[in-house]
């Protein structure tokens, strides 16, 4: 009983926090007063993001703080016309000292009960074009690209920096998100779907999921590769939180058919469960070149530690003695027509070298396995006709 009497008195006193006239500071002290740094700020009834918003502010626009929270992540800011309510400290300049602001308690946990403050117009979500000329991007004042968009606008390409700043008047700096959509007719090839995003992002291609990294920003290019032709839709989401927002999208194009069949699979160094599997080019003079580093190898799907990889495929040799050799960080082993030629299954780099006298003209089957424990990650396996005589050089 006297819990639950004390988690009303702390919704109470936020409340009254909200609505009770502004306090004197001590004589001779000057009232701290914070300046709103971005373009458009929520105000919150209580100082959590899940709270209700009873107003907003604009950039350059200072107000009176008139109180804060213990660890003075919160204030409570007064800017007349009854616009008071709680703000993000980072979200905003303060001048004066916070030490002497009081300390306001709310119970963000529990709903409070129902206050009717002066109601803050919504901005009118301006209406779509009728036809889009590149990508059609919807903006939305949420991070969840909840209900009605905002705003909109016709791009030619999915790549914005907006800094500190709005995209749009609709649209607040922090916690928006926004949704590119596009058909494309694509040649008949090979594609890598690249995607840089500061913070969240999410690639669909006709519904399908290829890119799940909602979350905040990393400093990794996420990518995702498919065999393609036709006409196809291709969706990007975008989240922003707080600070700086940007988002790059684009994919690269081969005619070369892919001749790696790459499956991915939990465990490290024994095979698991199958994860993932995928079509993926070769290279040139190192037919399988792989640089993972600390990310991993199909975002979203294969984790960046503890899997388990294996590529096949049908190459042509000329009839003669091989050199076989390997770069691996963690475990690989390369098999011919399911003969071993190389054999470094631990942890840790290595580079591994043999040959393979004898190997008839025509088609061969080659398949690699490989682990990654922990760490960065790194691949390199190639081949080449040997002509300097039997013995094997370093």
């Amino acid at each position: 009983m006297r819990t639950r009497l004390f988690a009303g008195l702390l919704v109470v006193v936020g409340l009254l926090a909200w609505l009770a006239p502004a306090g004197r500071p001590a004589h001779g002290q000057q009232t701290p007063t914070a300046t709103v740094r971005f373009s458009l700020v929520n105000l919150y009834l209580l100082p959590s993001q899940s709270s209700p918003v009873v107003g907003t502010v604009v950039s350059g626009e200072t107000c009176r703080i008139d109180g804060r929270d213990e660890f003075v992540t919160w204030l409570m800011l007064d800017c007349g016309d009854r616009k008071r309510g709680w703000i993000d400290r980072r979200l905003v300049t303060v001048s004066g000292d916070l030490n002497n602001v009081l300390i306001l308690e709310a119970d963000t946990a529990t709903p409070p009960p129902a206050v009717a403050p002066t109601p803050t117009p919504t901005p009118r979500p301006a209406a779509p074009p009728q036809v889009f000329q590149g990508w059609r991007v919807a903006y939305y004042n949420n991070p969840n690209l909840q209900g009605s968009p905002v705003a909109y606008e016709d791009a030619q390409f999915v790549s914005h920096n907006w800094g500190s700043n709005s995209p749009h008047a609709a649209v607040p700096v922090d916690y928006f998100s926004a949704q590119f959509e596009r058909t494309l007719d694509l040649a008949q090839g090979y594609y890598q779907f690249n995607v840089y995003s500061d913070d969240g992002v999410r690639v669909w291609l006709d519904g399908e999921l290829l890119i799940d990294e909602w979350h905040g920003a990393t400093g990794i290019t996420y990518t995702a590769n498919r065999w393609l032709g036709g006409r196809h839709v291709l969706r990007i989401e975008f989240l922003e939180l707080v600070a700086l927002a940007s988002i790059r999208f684009w994919y690269d194009y081969s005619t070369q058919s892919p001749v790696w069949q790459a499956d991915y699979y939990t465990g490290a160094p024994a095979r698991g469960n199958l994860l993932y599997s995928q079509r993926e080019p070769g290279g040139g003079s190192i037919q399988l070149d792989r640089n993972w580093g600390f990310g991993s190898p199909v975002s979203g799907r294969v984790p960046a530690d503890n899997w388990n990889g294996r590529w096949s495929g049908q190459f042509y040799f000329e009839g003669g003695n091989y050199l076989f050799r390997a770069r691996a960080d963690d475990g690989v082993r390369v098999y011919i027509d399911q003969t071993l030629v190389i054999d470094g299954w631990t942890d840790g780099y290595r580079e591994l070298a043999n040959r393979f006298l004898g190997i008839g003209p025509g088609n061969h089957l080659i398949t690699v396995d490989y682990y990654k424990r922990s760490g960065a990650a790194m691949l390199q396996v190639w081949w080449y006709r040997d002509t300097t005589g039997p013995g094997l050089g370093p």
